[in-house]
């Protein structure tokens, strides 16, 4: 009588996160073949062994990797397309000066109490976003949007945002409404903070919700934004944040319409203080 095989366990990841490879994902040389593993080793050696030999050899390959790839494909900046010595970096030292301006907003919405940004939307985040959210489905695109941006955030270091990270209770993403990310798959505001926050110790919580679907806001005015956005958040059932801190997450930040209207509805139902940091603006 033949041995059952066993079904492989379904992923308890949220479908919109399986989209992307994880961080932890690497080539390793496990039970004499080599094999690709996401996190934990699938071909039945024992795991120590997997490990070990992934600690010695995975620096080893991808440094041999890179050198190959540099070699028949010359690495070029993400932004400007000059050439680059190391694939890695995706951006060359003028660009990455360029990009990376982190600072605070001297004009925000009354019920924001300050507004951060990492980025200058125009020298260069700008482009990354609109291939990150309006890709058509290239997952491809997808991940190496994502991955440029992660990289702009591993080069970011600045004591003032270390102590505002260590002041609030948890990071708050704006939502997008559920028809949205559904025909999205993602909310690009969770991705591209996520890992990185949590790697700073605070936790993202999806406590906000949309409860209209508004359309694209990108050709309106200050004013037709306020009139749009209005009534469009709501705290999802079961959340308190009575007295909390909040660390409140976008993308991009123009006039402040959609920030300003969740900010406002957090501290309607209790907020003591509410924080932006987004990834890209061009306030001066």
């Amino acid at each position: 009588m033949g041995r059952r095989q066993r079904s492989r366990p379904r992923s308890s990841a949220p479908a919109h996160m399986e989209r992307f490879p994880p961080a932890t994902a690497a080539p390793v040389i496990c039970g004499g073949k080599n094999i690709f593993i996401e996190g934990t080793p699938k071909c039945g050696a024992p795991s120590f062994l997997c490990y070990n030999i992934d600690m010695e050899l995975k620096k080893i390959f991808w440094t041999a990797a890179d050198a190959v790839l540099d070699f028949l494909f010359a690495p070029r900046c993400m932004i400007c397309e000059d050439y680059i010595e190391n694939r890695r970096d995706m951006f060359c030292p003028r660009c990455r000066g360029n990009i990376i301006a982190i600072d605070r907003a001297s004009e925000k919405p009354s019920a924001l109490d300050e507004v951060w940004r990492i980025t200058r939307y125009r020298e260069g985040s700008r482009d990354m976003l609109r291939a990150l959210k309006f890709n058509e489905g290239r997952r491809s695109d997808e991940i190496t949007q994502l991955k440029a941006i992660r990289r702009i955030l591993d080069w970011v270091t600045d004591r003032r945002l270390d102590e505002l990270f260590s002041t609030v209770d948890c990071a708050v993403p704006v939502p997008l409404h559920e028809n949205r990310q559904s025909e999205r798959g993602f909310n690009q505001v969770e991705l591209i903070f996520g890992d990185w926050l949590s790697a700073r110790g605070l936790t993202v919580e999806n406590i906000l919700r949309r409860v209209k679907d508004t359309k694209h806001l990108f050709d309106l005015n200050r004013e037709e934004r306020r009139a749009v956005i209005d009534g469009a958040f709501d705290v999802v059932d079961g959340f308190s944040i009575e007295g909390k801190k909040i660390l409140l997450l976008d993308d991009i930040f123009t006039t402040g319409a959609t920030m300003g209207e969740c900010a406002a509805v957090l501290k309607a139902h209790g907020a003591e203080k509410v924080f932006g940091l987004v990834l890209a603006s061009d306030f001066d």
